[in-house]
């Protein structure tokens, strides 16, 4: 990946729960907006836009399985300022509510040897 665009990328990864905006990634980088678009769908395959929304998604399904926060407290903690914003984008990529996700999500054994 072009050094440049997995430094973007490693940002938006430690940021989901801030408000990002391509400009500021671009001058992160040191790449003009027009530029840093282009490079970063050449080397993501999505728009910055996309690109952050499915990775906040991806978080927010691991918080989903591994915490019990509430729906709304991952939605913040994800970088979303409106719960039913987060539920229709959660459901546009997964298939299904993130509630709905929480309670179909498998459910952990564990053996004890004695």
């Amino acid at each position: 990946m072009e050094a440049r665009i997995a430094k973007a990328v490693e940002f938006i990864q430690a940021n989901l729960d801030r408000r990002l905006r391509v400009g500021e990634l671009a001058a992160l980088v040191g790449l003009s907006e027009s530029r840093f678009w282009h490079l970063f769908g050449k080397e993501m395959a999505a728009s910055p836009g996309n690109y952050l929304r499915a990775e906040r998604i991806h978080r927010a399904r691991t918080l989903l399985e591994t915490t019990s926060l509430s729906v709304k407290q991952i939605a913040y903690a994800v970088g979303f300022d409106d719960e039913s914003h987060f539920i229709r984008a959660f459901r546009s990529i997964s298939g299904l509510a993130p509630g709905e996700f929480r309670r179909r999500r498998p459910q952990v054994e564990f053996e004890c040897e004695n």
